[in-house]
């Protein structure tokens, strides 16, 4: 039989060499090459000598593999596919483009107004929003799905099963 279980992580929403931030610093959409999420976040994590601060993340899920030909093994889901998201300070933002070949570009706000050059300004995630995505990946006991509608301002949402049955939000 195969399938997929989740695994229940012992640690909290950071990793062990993560540190927590104070400050409410935002986080880049990058979009990557379907299916070079977690490549993407490897290389971009193996830049030691850079003279700037680079911090990546993937929204994954560690899940149980049942598999009739494998034992049981831990394999890393992506949830959200064809993006990372990174925290880099403006004047080096470029400059992560140029480190992996699997980067495409910067996701732009579709929420955004059209500046006066006619573009959008780039999509970004604000660090406390990053922390409550890892916290539910790590404690949710199911397979998440990601579904890549495009709700408006002010849509209400509820969370329909599993351990946060009944969690409501609004689209802001």
């Amino acid at each position: 039989k195969t399938g997929t279980k989740a695994c229940r992580p012992c640690t909290g929403g950071l990793r062990p060499d993560e540190k927590e931030t104070t400050d409410d610093s935002s986080w880049y959409v990058v979009i990557v090459r379907q299916r070079n999420e977690l490549v993407s976040r490897r290389i971009l994590d193996g830049m030691k000598n850079l003279d700037f601060q680079l911090e990546t993340y993937v929204a994954a899920q560690k899940l149980l593999s049942f598999s009739t030909r494998n034992p049981r093994k831990v394999i890393e889901r992506v949830v959200i596919p064809s993006k990372i998201f990174i925290r880099v300070d403006e004047q080096h933002r470029q400059e992560v483009l140029k480190f992996c070949p699997y980067l495409s570009g910067y996701m732009t706000d579709p929420s955004q107004n059209l500046t006066a050059n006619g573009f959008r300004k780039f999509a970004r995630v604000a660090d406390s929003e990053i922390r409550t995505l890892r916290m539910i990946l790590e404690l949710v006991d199911a397979p998440v799905e990601y579904f890549d509608a495009q709700p408006k301002r002010g849509d209400k949402i509820q969370v329909l099963t599993g351990q946060f049955h009944g969690l409501k939000g609004v689209v802001c």
